[in-house]
Formats: structure tokens, C-alpha cells, sequence
């Protein structure tokens, strides 16, 4: 099964920054909701998914060991604004589907393939890091993070951009023994790396069965 990571924070605080190590050559697909360049210089490819239905499709199609997915909630801000117009709660059950639907694709798929959606985060009412959504349907009865093991956040600490990867009880989680520190460096790569290596199975010793 396909391996998902959700990479939340607040803007400005390193999460496309965080792609900066990768190249072309490493097979990394990069899909983005808002068609932006990255602030970086890159050869990077890049896949504008303007709607949730090319989203899900460039999901599907995706070969690419790595694939991020940036702006996650722009896909959420973009089809609220087309339905503005629309009266009723039924707009925003469609709009929960699709997110529902983006997870289980990628959960879903029978590959190694590495998932990680980069997106902006907010604090629920007991200060929980949480995926911020357009409406309450989401996050009150789908809890996207609930299908991973792995959600991370990026964070100014000491003036040093980094990664949150432990699990403290505020909603940042990653497998035990997966991380010896609470924080590492704000690089996606060494966290993709330290990923795999922890899912690799293990080398029988020699001798053993």
C-alpha cells in the first residue's frame, strides 16, 4: 500500500521550501492546486490539477516514487467560491466527499508509492494541529489524519525552520522509534528517506531464517 504523510503549517513556515533538495532525477511527481512556481529554483515537473475530478485522476496515473501534493486546501477554497451561489447544506457534503475521496485514493493504492500533502494547518477547540478545511463536515466527521501514522509540521523554532515528527499529543504523529529527536531539519527529502527506511522489512541475519 501507497504511504501518506501529511506535512500541515502555517504559511511561510518551509513546506514547499521544504522540496528544495529534490531534483528531476529522483523521480518526484509534484502536483499543485494553484499552479504557482515553486520558490526555488527547480527542474521539478510540475502538474497544475485545477479541480478535485484531474486532482484524483493525476493520482491514479502517478508513477513517480514520491508525489507531492501543494496547496491541498486551495482545492477546498476554489470549488467553496464556485458554489458560492449554491444555497444548502448539500454543497458542503460534496465538498467533504471530495476530500474523502482524495485520501482514499491515495490509500488505496496498491503501490510503494510515497503521498504527501502539503497544506496549511489550524487548532481545534482542545488546540489539536488539524488539516484546515472549508466548513466543519471534515474535520468534525471525517478526520483526514486519522489514515496515516504520519502527520508532521513545519515550525520557526530558534529561528531554525524545521520539522515537528514526533508525536507529542497535538496531533503530530509518526510511528515509534521512527524519529530519536522532536524535531528534524525542514528537508522533504531526509524525511522521505527516514520514512523508507523505517517500512523497509527487515534483513534476516545470516545464518537465521
Amino acid at each position: 500500500m501507497s504511504q501518506l504523510t501529511f506535512v500541515l503549517g502555517r504559511s511561510g513556515t518551509g513546506k514547499s521550501t521544504s522540496l528544495r533538495n529534490f531534483k528531476k532525477a529522483d523521480g518526484i511527481g509534484y502536483i499543485t492546486a494553484t499552479g504557482k512556481p515553486l520558490p526555488f529554483k527547480s527542474d521539478i515537473p510540475q502538474f497544475h490539477a485545477k479541480n478535485y475530478s484531474t486532482l484524483i485522476a493525476a493520482i491514479k496515473q502517478a508513477e513517480a516514487p514520491v508525489v507531492v501534493i501543494d496547496d491541498f486546501n486551495y482545492f477546498m477554497s476554489f470549488e467553496e467560491f464556485s458554489q458560492a451561489s449554491v444555497k444548502g447544506y448539500e454543497k458542503f457534503t460534496t465538498m467533504a466527499v471530495n476530500v474523502v475521496n482524495v485520501i482514499e485514493t491515495i490509500t488505496q493504492k496498491e503501490t510503494n508509492q510515497r503521498f504527501y500533502i502539503l497544506a496549511h494547518s489550524e487548532n481545534n477547540e482542545d488546540g489539536q494541529l488539524r488539516l484546515k478545511t472549508t466548513g466543519k463536515m471534515v474535520s468534525d466527521k471525517f478526520v483526514p489524519e486519522g489514515l496515516t501514522n504520519q502527520v508532521v509540521e513545519t515550525a520557526v523554532v530558534d529561528r531554525e525552520f524545521v520539522f515537528k515528527v514526533r508525536t507529542d499529543g497535538t496531533g503530530i504523529k509518526t510511528p515509534m522509534g521512527m524519529f530519536a529527536e522532536d524535531t528534524i531539519e525542514n528537508d522533504l527529502k531526509e524525511l522521505d528517506k527516514a520514512i523508507v527506511a523505517f517500512y523497509a522489512p527487515a534483513v534476516p541475519a545470516k545464518g537465521k531464517k
